[in-house]
């Protein structure tokens, strides 16, 4: 009987150890590394809070009164179109509801006219309002900034109807015009 019970107690230790022993060690979990397959995307969503962002970093300037700004896609806001119809139909095959991480900033300003009565001041101003949003984020390619009036009510146009909700392809044309205008504006 006594050799029963060890002989019993001799393989189910036996048992045990071989059991544990072929268990593969258990390795702490690590989440995958994923590696981006295309530069950072920024939705309509992150452009709208980069919008207001950038709205308060100009009006921060001195001599700054209001600051409106239209965030948008390089390609869609630098869209090279000759023609209006090409322009329409180049602009909104280019502008989606993510964009590459090429970013250009349109600024419309309302300065203070007391403290900019001359034209130097007046470039002064917005090459500091260029300058502190292209320093803020790193994803920002171009910042045009205007003070002519036409130009800051197309902006304010733009901004308004994004910020309503409206179908960001229905302002591709304008975002591409705008941004051809204030480059030719800034030679």
């Amino acid at each position: 009987m006594k050799m029963k019970i060890r002989m019993l107690l001799f393989v189910l230790i036996a048992g045990i150890l071989l059991t544990a022993g072929c268990q593969q060690a258990k390795k702490p979990y690590s989440a995958p590394k994923t590696t981006p397959s295309s530069p950072t995307q920024v939705t309509e969503s992150d452009k709208r809070i980069m919008a207001n962002r950038f709205s308060e970093i100009a009006k921060a300037v001195p001599g700054v009164m209001k600051a409106t700004v239209v965030v948008a896609g390089a390609d869609a806001a630098m869209s090279n179109a000759t023609s209006s119809s090409k322009t329409s139909t180049t602009a909104t095959s280019k502008l989606s509801t993510t964009s590459s991480g090429k970013i250009v900033v349109m600024v419309g300003l309302t300065l203070n006219t007391q403290n900019m009565a001359t034209a130097a001041k007046q470039q002064s101003t917005k090459n500091m309002v260029k300058q502190r949003i292209q320093s803020n984020d790193k994803r920002v390619t171009d910042v045009l900034v205007t003070t002519d009036a036409n130009m800051v009510k197309k902006i304010n146009d733009v901004a308004a109807g994004l910020i309503e909700g409206k179908p960001v392809l229905s302002y591709a044309r304008s975002a591409a015009e705008l941004g051809k205008m204030m480059k030719t504006q800034m030679k």
